[in-house]
């Protein structure tokens, strides 16, 4: 192959000193034809290679790489053959003596040549979006926290909607869909999954499923299709895996610090509302305003949300506890050994027996933790005093600081003080908090604690409350109506047309 020195020379003895090109040829000894080729081209001389290297050592092996590559095709992504795994599975089980180079290129020409092409798509509007889960770390009050982002974006606007949970369980899963509705201000009528379990519990052939049925009820409420795609398949919903690394390189880097899951919540609404204001990649306009059109293509939102909850039937145990997620909820003693129906929230627990909400609860998030309400057990130990002193809801850090210093005033000052503490307690049951409170507060004031004195104070705010509230119609609604006819008025004018003034 000449050099490009070479080259040089040929192009200025012809186009320069006027050389003809038979005269060129003797000179370099090279064909005439040649010279013509680099008269036309200024190039650097390139070698290219007409036809692939023969590798001898390789040839008898290549049956056998090919059948473990095509296996590898009904393997999960992550336990595949890589190159260097095929060259040493060569060397142990078939003596292969070639180098691992040449196995390699060889790997790579074949997954040249299998690797999938695709489509440019575009979408219309309104119709389609991608669903998916993504985890980041984050420092929730002064502890490192890992967050799971549910992530959903629209295919035509790519307007996106981000939001974090702590675990990806079926109500999280819910209340996620019902939050980006809502941001929207509408539904997509087609959502991609992958096969999740909170939303899959059975895949059959191509793309159809059986759902799970709680997801089955949450889209009859908002009345949008579900698409699911062929397992291990990601590229099905390339947009959303996408909007994943993006949420967590662009929003969460540095690691932000909040002091709660709300806060973060907040972060990341913040720079959703912010990506509408960037420019859309396939379109002259921001994909705020092309989110602005897609709306108006969207399903309406139905006229009340979806009550995002998982449904657990339990049994309530001696302690008159219930057991959801590896943590305890007290109900009412009247409840216990009865079976309850208990709404789990993202937030919250609910607790029915039967249609009535016999205790609510805020969702704990730790493990092996209990929430406690003492207004559940003061039935029981109206009943049995003696367990007063030692109630684990009736414990310094479980009692408000009012509700301490008056049960150790109490303890001072009576021979029998559990009685009158439990029975004080139970105001809270018919007057206002406040109204007993401040009562509470003006008995230790006076160092006249007792739960007359305290029922007597706390009767008279209460009246006192209602007489300075304004009377409404809803406060007279439900007393009987008596109708009274309008005055007539005509007898009295004729009176004052006969008298002269």
């Amino acid at each position: 192959m000449l050099r490009m020195v070479d080259k040089e020379f040929i192009r200025k003895q012809v186009l320069v000193k006027g050389w003809s090109i038979r005269k060129v040829a003797k000179e370099m000894q090279i064909a005439r034809q040649t010279v013509r080729k680099y008269l036309e081209d200024s190039e650097p001389p390139v070698y290219r290679q007409t036809k692939p290297r023969e590798a001898p050592v390789l040839a008898e092996f290549k049956k056998v790489i090919e059948s473990w590559l095509e296996q590898d095709e009904q393997s999960p992504p992550k336990q595949r053959h890589t190159s260097r795994r095929i060259y040493q599975r060569l060397v142990a089980e078939y003596g292969f003596q070639g180098g691992e180079s040449t196995v390699r290129a060889y790997v790579a020409s074949l997954r040249g040549r299998r690797r999938e092409v695709f489509v440019p798509l575009a979408f219309e509007m309104g119709q389609r979006a991608q669903c998916d889960w993504g985890q980041a770390q984050v420092i929730v009050d002064g502890k490192m926290v890992t967050v799971h982002l549910f992530c959903m974006r629209l295919l035509a606007s790519k307007d996106f909607f981000v939001t974090a949970f702590l675990n990806e369980r079926e109500e999280a899963f819910l209340e996620g869909h019902r939050l980006a509705f809502e941001f929207w201000g509408g539904v997509p009528v087609v959502i991609s999954y992958d096969n999740l379990t909170t939303a899959v519990s059975k895949i059959l052939t191509n793309h159809d499923r059986i759902e799970q049925r709680d997801f089955s009820s949450f889209k009859a409420h908002y009345l949008f299709d579900s698409h699911f795609c062929t397992p291990a398949k990601g590229n099905e919903k390339g947009s959303v895996e996408n909007l994943v690394g993006y949420a967590r390189r662009n929003f969460l880097v540095p690691i932000p610090e909040v002091r709660s899951i709300e806060e973060l919540n907040k972060h990341l609404l913040d720079h959703c509302m912010k990506n509408r204001l960037r420019q859309h990649p396939f379109e002259k306009v921001t994909i705020g305003m092309m989110f602005a059109e897609e709306q108006k293509h969207m399903l309406a939102l139905p006229a009340f949300p979806y009550d995002c909850a998982r449904l657990e039937h339990l049994r309530v145990n001696s302690l008159s506890l219930i057991h959801v997620d590896t943590n305890r909820y007290s109900v009412p003693t009247r409840y216990a050994y009865q079976q309850v129906v208990v709404k789990v929230f993202v937030d919250k627990i609910r607790v029915f027996f039967g249609q009535d909400l016999i205790a609510e609860h805020p969702r704990l998030t730790g493990r092996n933790q209990e929430s406690l309400h003492f207004d559940h057990y003061l039935d029981l130990l109206e009943r049995k005093p003696g367990a007063v002193p030692y109630a684990r809801i009736l414990k310094p850090h479980a009692l408000p600081p009012l509700w301490q210093q008056y049960w150790q005033v109490l303890r001072e000052n009576q021979t029998r003080p559990e009685r009158d503490f439990i029975r004080t307690l139970q105001l809270l049951r018919e007057m206002p908090a406040p109204c007993v409170e401040e009562a509470v507060q003006q008995a230790l004031a006076t160092s006249t604690c007792g739960y007359e004195v305290i029922r007597n104070l706390a009767a008279q705010r209460w009246r006192a409350e209602s007489l300075r509230q304004p009377l409404t119609e809803a406060a007279v609604s439900h007393l009987p109506h008596a109708p009274v006819a309008p005055p007539d008025v005509r007898h009295y004018n004729q009176l004052l047309e006969e008298v002269e003034f």
